[in-house]
């Protein structure tokens, strides 16, 4: 645990404004706790799914928000220091001086109550259980197939800190298991079994799209929700490989449909990663 400097908090980037049909009546933006990559890049955009599930919803409901950019350590140190919360996470938005929510689905639902009205709302009459089940899916069926086209390189970009804890809590501390996964990146054959592996999954939402709600583009009619945002955020954190998991997956030929709804969510949100990494691993 370790708290940053004066001089650190006042890295914090401005507001974000985010492109929508509708926007907050907040007179004082929110602040969003947030993780990225290195301490010393707090430019950065967030990496993690959870975190771009939120910047998902704040744009679909058009709330501006201030950025809290922090690390691993950092979390645990400022983040938990300022809540009182030991082991709070992110997302976390400090709506009021000293109130807070946490956690991507609560903070979803809370958005809704506060925010949310009959013609742009994130969950739409009766579509709740669905969005439980696609989270369910998404985060313990979908991911197992699809992010090691992504995950490893995490770990490339992360100051020494953040790189001890995720290979520590995300790899058990099993550095071989890591780095062959960042070495089979750098395959275009194991690249290519991968992207199989991962649009026979996706396919599950290609097919559902077909029959989408008012025929789509998004999960459940013609605009998006958190539904929407629970895979958004698995798309934007996979970016950190995008010209390998867009051509394998996300813009695939094989999957139109996802590869429309990526487009529509991009034109939503305004939330586009595609270009914030360099590769660190090109497959040969």
């Amino acid at each position: 645990m370790r708290l940053r400097t004066a001089a650190q908090r006042s890295l914090r980037p401005l507001v974000v404004t985010p492109r929508a049909r509708t926007m907050s009546t907040t007179t004082k933006p929110y602040v969003l706790s947030e993780i990225v990559l290195r301490e010393d890049a707090p430019e950065w955009p967030s990496h993690s799914m959870f975190v771009n599930r939120t910047k998902s919803d704040l744009a679909i409901l058009g709330i501006p928000y201030t950025r809290d950019p922090l690390t691993f350590g950092t979390i645990r140190g400022d983040l938990a220091t300022k809540t009182g919360l030991k082991d709070v996470t992110v997302p976390t938005i400090e709506y009021a001086p000293g109130e807070y929510v946490t956690d991507s689905w609560t903070i979803a639902e809370w958005l809704e109550k506060n925010h949310g009205t009959p013609t742009n709302t994130l969950f739409p009459a009766g579509s709740n259980p669905f969005a439980r089940f696609l989270k369910r899916w998404v985060d313990e069926e979908l991911v197992l197939e699809i992010r090691e086209l992504f995950r490893p390189l995490f770990y490339t970009y992360q100051d020494a800190e953040s790189a001890e804890y995720f290979l520590r809590v995300k790899y058990g501390n099993d550095s071989a298991l890591l780095n062959g996964q960042i070495e089979r990146l750098g395959s275009k054959a194991e690249v290519a079994k991968l992207g199989v592996r991962g649009r026979a999954k996706l396919r599950t939402l290609e097919n559902y799209l077909a029959d989408a709600p008012a025929g789509g583009p998004f999960f459940l009619g013609d605009k998006p929700t958190h539904a929407d945002s629970i895979v958004f955020g698995w798309y934007l954190c996979s970016q950190v490989n995008a010209p390998v998991v867009n051509a394998e997956l996300w813009e695939n030929d094989e999957l139109p449909r996802i590869k429309a709804w990526v487009g529509e969510m991009k034109k939503a949100t305004g939330l586009d990663l595609s270009k914030q990494w360099t590769p660190k691993v090109v497959p040969k």
